[in-house]
Parts: structure tokens; sequence; C-alpha cells
């Protein structure tokens, strides 16, 4: 009697410690699948970030030069209307002064046609 309960306590004993390393080895199976998820996860976050963060480099390098290049832009139109601005008072400069030389040449020739004139009836007298 005694024997046959510790015979069936054995083979109950033995059943029951097959049962929790299979349950054992089912959680470290599931425990490993579960790690390896994380990993993923984790380098995945990884790249979404370094992703982002080269997205950010690249706008903020763009937003950059565009100010540089909308500086530059202002600065040679601003060169230009300069330039402009000399050049049409140089020409206007230059219109005067060729107005100011014709004033004194046409002067000069009405007083030679004056004096011509007063010559003229002088010795027709």
């Amino acid at each position: 009697g005694n024997e046959r309960t510790l015979q069936r306590d054995l083979e109950q004993l033995k059943h029951d410690n097959k049962g929790l390393v299979q349950l054992m080895g089912s959680m470290e199976k599931k425990l490993g699948e579960f790690v390896s998820r994380e990993d993923r996860t984790e380098k995945l976050a990884a790249e979404c970030k370094e992703a982002a963060e080269k997205a950010i480099l690249e706008r903020d390098q763009k937003v950059a030069a565009e100010s540089y290049l909308r500086g530059e832009l202002d600065r040679i139109r601003d060169t230009r209307v300069k330039d402009f601005e000399e050049r049409s008072r140089q020409h206007a400069d230059a219109v005067h002064t060729l107005k100011d030389d014709c004033s004194r040449l046409l002067k000069a020739k009405e007083d030679n046609i004056k004096r011509l004139h007063e010559e003229n009836e002088r010795l027709n007298i």
C-alpha cells in the first residue's frame, strides 16, 4: 500500500515536473520572442529618430540657404538700384552740361550774327 502510494506520488511528481519544464520552455520561448520584438521596436524607433533628425537638419540647412540667398538677392537688387540711380544722375548731368554747351554755342552764334548784321548795316550806309 505504502509503496504503491509512494510510486504513484513519484509518477505524479515526475509528470508535474515534466509539465513545469514544458511550461518553462514555452515561457522562455515567449520571452525570447518578446525580447526580439522589443529589439526590433527599439531598432525601428532609433531609425525613425535618425530619419527625423536628418530631415530636421536638411530642413534647417535649406532654411539657412534660403535666408542667405534672399539676403544676396536683396543686396544685388539694392546694388542694381543704386547703379541705376547713379547712371540716371550721370545722364542727367551730361544732358544738363550738353544743354549748357548748346546754349552757350547758340548765344555765341547769335552774338556773331548780330555783330555781322551790325557791321553789314554800318558798311551799307
